[in-house]
């Protein structure tokens, strides 16, 4: 039976454009290393789960639960403008088992359940946060010491990541984006009110 069903990312920028678009540091992967990582929604929410093979400097297999690589595929070629990157289904597997802690044979639904090893279509959905898919999905699949990608922003004010997440990553620091808010007597920000927020501030009369 087929569980999983694969992606291949290739060409001389695939690495560049994987390394902006997904949750995982592919820079640190060596040929033939495998992750987990997220491809996420501009609000944090999922778009897919799946692992990821480096092969080579220029080409990269996904993988992703059966019924789901379409979904995978339009989403990595959104913003595939200007890149010079291939991205399409292919027949070829990633050459390591699936594995979960906890879990011997992922096609039991009885071991994957228990062991929180969530699946594409069941408890992972278009709308779901990241952190509702449980801590070991976060752990395995998001890296906090890496640059900025899609969605990162929600994610890591929705995650411990947060207070980890380097400094350097311009899309993770607060910012006033108009004038308005600039302003205002207070700010929402990925890190929390800039300042009290309004109804805190006034003193009772």
């Amino acid at each position: 039976m087929t569980i999983r069903d694969a992606v291949r990312v290739s060409g001389p920028d695939a690495a560049a454009y994987l390394q902006g678009q997904i949750s995982q540091d592919i820079e640190s992967l060596a040929a033939g290393e495998v992750a987990w990582s997220l491809v996420l929604q501009p609000t944090g929410k999922l778009d897919a789960w799946f692992r990821i093979q480096r092969v080579s400097d220029e080409t990269f297999l996904l993988d992703i639960d059966a019924g789901h690589r379409d979904t995978l595929v339009a989403r990595l070629r959104r913003f595939l403008l200007r890149t010079d990157a291939t991205i399409e289904a292919v027949d070829d597997m990633i050459d390591a088992p699936l594995t979960w802690p906890g879990v011997v044979d992922p096609t039991d639904e009885r071991q994957r359940i228990r062991a929180g090893m969530p699946r594409m279509g069941a408890e992972l959905t278009d709308e779901t946060i990241p952190g509702e898919g449980g801590q070991q999905l976060i752990d395995l699949s998001v890296s906090f010491t890496k640059g900025c990608y899609t969605g990162q922003n929600s994610l890591l004010a929705s995650t411990a990541g947060a207070a980890t997440c380097p400094d350097r990553c311009e899309c993770c620091r607060p910012r006033v984006t108009s004038t308005s808010a600039m302003r205002s007597p207070s700010v929402m920000t990925s890190w929390g009110w800039s300042r009290p927020p309004p109804a805190m501030s006034r003193s009772r009369r």
